[in-house]
């Protein structure tokens, strides 16, 4: 994701995560290994991913400029892959 997020920081596209039932401590070892140039929220006790349709982790959610979910990936992609982006970049229009 922070590849992507590379890509697309100009374009006036946000990107965030939450990360669901870690502390701060967990985070920060993961993050160093893995940065996150974007913002990276907790979820401790579960109440956000409660509201949105999981089923599984990880699971993304591109959101388009109307707040409708557009897509939904469960498991791992690889988001700086030129084909997602221009997806996404499509929603701007």
């Amino acid at each position: 994701m922070n590849r992507a997020w590379a890509r697309i920081a100009e374009e006036g596209i946000a990107m965030l995560a939450i990360n669901v039932g870690e502390d701060e401590d967990t985070i920060f070892v993961f993050t160093a290994d893995y940065p996150a140039d974007f913002p990276l929220l907790l979820d401790r006790d579960g109440e956000v991913i409660g509201q949105w349709p999981v089923k599984g982790l990880p699971t993304t959610y591109i959101v388009d400029p109307q707040g409708r979910i557009a897509y939904r990936a469960i498991g791992g992609r690889e988001w700086d892959d030129e084909r997602l982006l221009e997806a996404l970049r499509a929603l701007q229009e």
